[in-house]
């Protein structure tokens, strides 16, 4: 039988793991409502977990009121994958849109977004389009997603700001911009998250 003072400890735990589990979607609900309009099931997984890791790590910060450098490894951390489910969210899209035939821009068809010439253009076809999709970075998929309406111009501002801060993954993207992290701009960015959720989803509804 388990000390009094084991009891105790273990009862702590679970009132802070209480505390960092409230106000915070499952996975399983994520799956269902956020990204039930993402078609593959692995995809809709992992980004329901990723979702989950960002808003447990911020409640985990809040609830240890962390500070200095501990503040901006949760903060970045969570920026980085609000990025990344972006990224995500705007490449399944994107994909849904050509496989239905709805595009009516003309960025899509180039590696950079550009003119047509040589060497740059995408043959979009139904059997490789989703190996073509996987090689376009996050930049070109903003650049899409605005000109095929899927962002509004202020929604496309705010993955453009969310991608320059994911791109400090790389360390030495970080020290040229040097780039500040503070408690604010995780709650920003998962704004920026839930919009485009709420935009994907509705173009997706618009073009079945």
């Amino acid at each position: 039988m388990p000390t009094i003072q084991e009891q105790f400890g273990q009862a702590a735990i679970n009132t802070f793991v209480d505390f960092c589990r409230a106000d915070i979607r499952a996975v399983a609900d994520l799956e269902a409502v956020e990204f039930a309009h993402v078609a593959d099931p692995a995809l809709r997984r992992y980004l329901a977990q990723t979702h989950y890791g960002a808003r447990w790590l911020y409640k985990l910060g809040l609830s240890v009121l962390v500070q200095g450098d501990e503040s901006i490894a949760h903060v970045r951390t969570q920026v980085i994958d609000y990025g990344s489910i972006c990224e995500a969210l705007l490449s399944d899209c994107i994909l849904h849109g050509i496989r239905g035939n709805a595009m009516t821009g003309t960025k899509y068809l180039t590696k950079d977004g550009g003119p047509a010439r040589a060497g740059n253009n995408i043959g979009w076809n139904a059997a490789t389009a989703p190996a073509q999709i996987t090689k376009r970075n996050f930049w070109w998929l903003i650049e899409v997603a605005g000109e095929e309406g899927i962002l509004t111009p202020a929604q496309k501002g705010a993955v453009t700001k969310l991608r320059k801060l994911r791109n400090t993954v790389h360390i030495t993207e970080l020290a040229t911009t040097q780039g500040h992290y503070y408690r604010t701009l995780a709650k920003l960015s998962l704004g920026t998250v839930q919009d485009v959720i709420a935009a994907t989803r509705a173009y997706k509804v618009a073009h079945p």
